[in-house]
Protein backbone atom coordinates (compact mmCIF):
# COMPACT_ATOMS: atom_id res chain seq x y z
CA UNK A 1 0.00 0.00 0.00
CA UNK A 2 1.12 3.51 -1.18
CA UNK A 3 2.15 6.02 2.15
CA UNK A 4 -0.46 8.86 0.94
CA UNK A 5 -2.90 5.67 0.81
CA UNK A 6 -2.08 4.91 4.12
CA UNK A 7 -2.64 8.47 4.99
CA UNK A 8 -5.78 8.55 2.95
CA UNK A 9 -7.34 6.24 5.41
CA UNK A 10 -5.71 7.87 8.28
CA UNK A 11 -7.62 10.87 7.34
CA UNK A 12 -10.93 9.14 7.24
CA UNK A 13 -10.79 7.50 10.25
CA UNK A 14 -9.16 10.93 12.31
CA UNK A 15 -12.46 12.69 10.28
CA UNK A 16 -14.37 9.93 11.86
CA UNK A 17 -13.07 9.84 15.40
CA UNK A 18 -13.41 13.66 15.71
CA UNK A 19 -16.74 14.62 14.52
CA UNK A 20 -18.45 13.66 17.41
CA UNK A 21 -16.15 15.86 19.70
CA UNK A 22 -15.64 18.70 17.32
CA UNK A 23 -14.45 21.99 19.19
CA UNK A 24 -15.60 24.27 16.43
CA UNK A 25 -19.79 24.14 15.66
CA UNK A 26 -19.58 25.62 12.08
CA UNK A 27 -22.73 27.68 11.15
CA UNK A 28 -24.18 26.56 7.81
CA UNK A 29 -23.85 28.91 5.40
CA UNK A 30 -25.49 26.95 2.28
CA UNK A 31 -27.76 29.77 1.33
CA UNK A 32 -25.07 32.34 1.09
CA UNK A 33 -23.49 29.54 -0.80
CA UNK A 34 -26.26 29.36 -3.38
CA UNK A 35 -27.03 33.31 -3.53
CA UNK A 36 -22.40 33.77 -4.35
CA UNK A 37 -22.81 31.37 -6.89
CA UNK A 38 -25.92 33.10 -8.40
CA UNK A 39 -24.64 36.60 -8.31
CA UNK A 40 -21.70 35.18 -9.67
CA UNK A 41 -23.19 33.38 -12.60
CA UNK A 42 -25.18 36.57 -14.12
CA UNK A 43 -21.43 38.58 -13.92
CA UNK A 44 -19.96 35.85 -16.03
CA UNK A 45 -23.18 35.72 -18.68
CA UNK A 46 -22.72 39.87 -18.54
CA UNK A 47 -19.22 39.64 -19.26
CA UNK A 48 -18.99 37.35 -21.53
CA UNK A 49 -22.20 38.86 -23.38
CA UNK A 50 -24.45 35.34 -23.41
CA UNK A 51 -27.81 33.36 -22.87
CA UNK A 52 -27.93 31.51 -19.37
CA UNK A 53 -28.51 28.64 -21.82
CA UNK A 54 -25.41 29.50 -23.16
CA UNK A 55 -23.86 29.82 -20.12
CA UNK A 56 -24.52 26.13 -19.68
CA UNK A 57 -23.42 24.60 -22.99
CA UNK A 58 -19.93 26.62 -22.50
CA UNK A 59 -19.78 24.75 -19.09
CA UNK A 60 -20.21 21.45 -20.40
CA UNK A 61 -18.23 21.85 -23.11
CA UNK A 62 -14.80 22.90 -20.96
CA UNK A 63 -14.09 19.21 -20.04
CA UNK A 64 -13.32 18.36 -23.52
CA UNK A 65 -11.60 21.48 -24.85
CA UNK A 66 -9.57 20.98 -21.24
CA UNK A 67 -8.67 17.16 -21.86
CA UNK A 68 -7.20 18.56 -25.50
CA UNK A 69 -5.17 21.51 -23.91
CA UNK A 70 -3.63 19.32 -21.64
CA UNK A 71 -2.69 16.51 -24.16
CA UNK A 72 -1.03 19.33 -26.51
CA UNK A 73 0.54 21.29 -23.75
CA UNK A 74 4.63 20.56 -23.71
CA UNK A 75 4.46 21.61 -19.29
CA UNK A 76 1.77 22.77 -17.02
CA UNK A 77 2.71 26.48 -17.01
CA UNK A 78 1.83 26.03 -20.91
CA UNK A 79 -1.14 24.29 -20.04
CA UNK A 80 -2.59 27.22 -17.42
CA UNK A 81 -1.07 29.76 -19.68
CA UNK A 82 -3.20 28.01 -22.46
CA UNK A 83 -6.57 29.35 -21.12
CA UNK A 84 -7.26 32.32 -23.47
CA UNK A 85 -10.24 33.77 -25.71
CA UNK A 86 -12.40 30.94 -26.04
CA UNK A 87 -10.45 28.34 -23.42
CA UNK A 88 -10.91 31.01 -20.97
CA UNK A 89 -14.51 32.06 -21.97
CA UNK A 90 -15.22 27.81 -21.51
CA UNK A 91 -13.14 27.53 -18.22
CA UNK A 92 -15.23 30.31 -17.03
CA UNK A 93 -18.36 29.49 -16.55
CA UNK A 94 -17.13 25.53 -15.73
CA UNK A 95 -14.92 27.03 -12.63
CA UNK A 96 -17.82 29.13 -11.22
CA UNK A 97 -19.83 26.11 -10.54
CA UNK A 98 -16.91 24.59 -9.55
CA UNK A 99 -15.86 26.55 -7.14
CA UNK A 100 -18.95 26.55 -5.22
CA UNK A 101 -19.91 22.96 -5.29
CA UNK A 102 -18.43 21.80 -2.14
CA UNK A 103 -20.76 23.98 0.39
CA UNK A 104 -18.03 23.31 3.59
CA UNK A 105 -15.41 25.57 1.89
CA UNK A 106 -17.45 28.27 2.35
CA UNK A 107 -18.73 27.42 5.88
CA UNK A 108 -14.74 26.79 6.72
CA UNK A 109 -13.26 29.93 5.48
CA UNK A 110 -16.28 32.53 6.72
CA UNK A 111 -16.00 30.84 10.26
CA UNK A 112 -12.35 30.92 10.18
CA UNK A 113 -11.33 33.53 8.11
CA UNK A 114 -13.45 36.55 9.86
CA UNK A 115 -11.20 38.48 11.28
CA UNK A 116 -10.37 41.74 9.27
CA UNK A 117 -6.66 40.56 7.86
CA UNK A 118 -4.41 40.24 4.78
CA UNK A 119 -5.70 37.10 2.89
CA UNK A 120 -4.47 35.11 0.43
CA UNK A 121 -6.26 32.83 -2.41
CA UNK A 122 -3.20 30.74 -3.94
CA UNK A 123 -4.20 29.28 -6.92
CA UNK A 124 -7.37 31.37 -7.00
CA UNK A 125 -8.77 30.23 -10.69
CA UNK A 126 -11.84 33.04 -11.19
CA UNK A 127 -11.89 33.85 -7.71
CA UNK A 128 -15.79 32.96 -7.51
CA UNK A 129 -14.77 31.27 -4.03
CA UNK A 130 -12.93 34.03 -2.20
CA UNK A 131 -14.33 37.49 -4.00
CA UNK A 132 -18.03 35.73 -2.88
CA UNK A 133 -16.64 35.63 0.28
CA UNK A 134 -14.98 39.29 0.33
CA UNK A 135 -18.54 40.80 -1.17
CA UNK A 136 -20.44 39.11 1.56
CA UNK A 137 -18.56 40.44 4.20
CA UNK A 138 -16.71 37.27 5.63
CA UNK A 139 -13.40 38.05 4.18
CA UNK A 140 -12.40 41.54 5.62
CA UNK A 141 -9.77 43.32 4.89
CA UNK A 142 -7.27 42.83 2.00
CA UNK A 143 -7.45 39.84 -0.40
CA UNK A 144 -4.61 38.91 -3.01
CA UNK A 145 -5.52 36.67 -5.61
CA UNK A 146 -3.01 34.63 -7.32
CA UNK A 147 -2.63 32.59 -9.83
CA UNK A 148 -1.09 31.63 -13.83
CA UNK A 149 -1.77 34.81 -15.36
CA UNK A 150 -4.26 33.95 -18.38
CA UNK A 151 -7.12 35.81 -19.75
CA UNK A 152 -9.72 34.79 -16.69
CA UNK A 153 -7.40 37.72 -14.96
CA UNK A 154 -9.73 40.04 -17.40
CA UNK A 155 -12.87 38.86 -15.96
CA UNK A 156 -11.32 39.32 -12.31
CA UNK A 157 -10.50 42.62 -13.03
CA UNK A 158 -13.90 43.39 -14.40
CA UNK A 159 -15.46 42.03 -10.88
CA UNK A 160 -13.24 44.07 -8.97
CA UNK A 161 -14.23 47.35 -11.00
CA UNK A 162 -17.37 46.56 -10.66
CA UNK A 163 -17.97 46.46 -7.02
CA UNK A 164 -15.66 49.07 -6.01
CA UNK A 165 -12.73 46.46 -4.62
CA UNK A 166 -9.44 47.78 -5.86
CA UNK A 167 -8.31 49.65 -2.99
CA UNK A 168 -8.65 45.87 -1.23
CA UNK A 169 -8.46 43.41 -3.65
CA UNK A 170 -6.03 42.48 -6.31
CA UNK A 171 -4.62 39.68 -8.35
CA UNK A 172 -1.10 39.23 -9.03
CA UNK A 173 0.99 36.39 -11.01
CA UNK A 174 1.69 33.64 -8.89
CA UNK A 175 5.00 33.56 -10.46
CA UNK A 176 5.86 37.19 -9.29
CA UNK A 177 4.69 38.09 -5.68
CA UNK A 178 7.36 36.90 -3.66
CA UNK A 179 6.24 38.57 -0.17
CA UNK A 180 7.11 36.77 2.93
CA UNK A 181 5.46 36.81 6.45
CA UNK A 182 2.26 39.24 4.87
CA UNK A 183 -0.92 36.97 5.55
CA UNK A 184 -3.35 36.19 8.52
CA UNK A 185 -4.67 33.64 6.44
CA UNK A 186 -3.86 31.45 3.06
CA UNK A 187 -6.52 29.49 1.07
CA UNK A 188 -5.07 26.93 -1.17
CA UNK A 189 -8.17 25.09 -2.43
CA UNK A 190 -7.77 22.23 -5.06
CA UNK A 191 -4.42 23.38 -6.23
CA UNK A 192 -1.72 21.25 -5.23
CA UNK A 193 -3.20 17.93 -6.97
CA UNK A 194 -2.46 19.87 -10.08
CA UNK A 195 1.36 20.52 -9.42
CA UNK A 196 4.67 18.36 -10.20
CA UNK A 197 5.72 19.71 -7.18
CA UNK A 198 3.86 20.40 -4.24
CA UNK A 199 6.26 20.01 -1.74
CA UNK A 200 8.19 22.97 -2.80
CA UNK A 201 5.07 24.84 -3.83
CA UNK A 202 4.10 24.64 -0.22
CA UNK A 203 7.46 24.58 1.33
CA UNK A 204 8.98 27.65 -0.80
CA UNK A 205 6.23 29.47 -2.10
CA UNK A 206 2.77 29.41 0.50
CA UNK A 207 4.65 28.86 3.72
CA UNK A 208 6.75 31.91 3.42
CA UNK A 209 3.72 34.55 2.96
CA UNK A 210 2.20 32.96 6.22
CA UNK A 211 3.02 34.88 9.67
CA UNK A 212 3.18 32.54 12.35
CA UNK A 213 0.21 32.00 14.11
CA UNK A 214 -1.85 32.38 10.85
CA UNK A 215 -3.88 29.92 9.23
CA UNK A 216 -3.71 27.81 6.18
CA UNK A 217 -6.49 26.09 4.59
CA UNK A 218 -5.51 23.12 2.27
CA UNK A 219 -7.51 21.06 0.31
CA UNK A 220 -6.26 18.76 -1.82
CA UNK A 221 -8.15 15.60 -3.22
CA UNK A 222 -5.37 13.78 -5.01
CA UNK A 223 -6.03 11.38 -8.37
CA UNK A 224 -9.26 10.92 -9.79
CA UNK A 225 -8.85 13.57 -12.83
CA UNK A 226 -7.37 14.05 -16.21
CA UNK A 227 -5.34 17.13 -14.50
CA UNK A 228 -5.20 15.32 -11.23
CA UNK A 229 -1.47 14.29 -11.72
CA UNK A 230 -0.69 10.95 -10.33
CA UNK A 231 3.25 12.86 -9.49
CA UNK A 232 1.65 15.16 -7.19
CA UNK A 233 0.73 12.60 -4.15
CA UNK A 234 4.21 10.83 -4.98
CA UNK A 235 6.11 14.33 -4.20
CA UNK A 236 4.10 15.08 -1.25
CA UNK A 237 4.60 12.23 1.13
CA UNK A 238 7.74 11.33 -0.60
CA UNK A 239 9.68 14.71 -0.64
CA UNK A 240 8.69 16.54 2.97
CA UNK A 241 5.42 18.59 2.16
CA UNK A 242 3.64 16.34 4.56
CA UNK A 243 6.66 16.34 7.00
CA UNK A 244 6.64 20.03 6.96
CA UNK A 245 3.15 19.90 7.60
CA UNK A 246 3.40 18.06 10.61
CA UNK A 247 6.38 19.54 12.14
CA UNK A 248 5.31 23.56 11.35
CA UNK A 249 1.54 23.36 11.60
CA UNK A 250 -1.19 22.55 14.10
CA UNK A 251 -4.20 21.18 12.56
CA UNK A 252 -7.10 23.23 13.81
CA UNK A 253 -10.45 21.73 11.91
CA UNK A 254 -10.86 18.80 10.02
CA UNK A 255 -13.24 19.00 7.32
CA UNK A 256 -13.13 16.06 4.82
CA UNK A 257 -12.50 12.56 4.85
CA UNK A 258 -9.39 13.09 2.31
CA UNK A 259 -5.60 13.77 4.61
CA UNK A 260 -5.73 17.07 2.89
CA UNK A 261 -9.04 18.73 3.81
CA UNK A 262 -7.69 20.41 6.94
CA UNK A 263 -7.38 23.85 8.55
CA UNK A 264 -3.60 24.33 10.06
CA UNK A 265 -2.30 27.21 12.45
CA UNK A 266 1.23 27.84 11.51
CA UNK A 267 3.24 27.49 14.64
CA UNK A 268 7.37 27.85 13.25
Amino acid sequence: MKFETKCKYSGKIKYLLQYFKREHKLPDYRVENFEVLLKATIDVIEYQNITHDEFWIRYLKWPQVEKELFKKSKNLNGFYQSWNEKAADLNLCANTINQMIYPENYNVIAYFFNRKGYYIDYGCGSATLSLGLYLKNRLKGKLKLLDVPNDIQKYIDYRIEKYYLSSDVSFNSVFSFHQKNIADGIMCIDVLEHLDDPSEILIEKISPMLKIGGLLLLRAPWRGQLTHLDTAPDDFYQNGGRKYLDENYKEVYRFGVNDISTVYKKIK
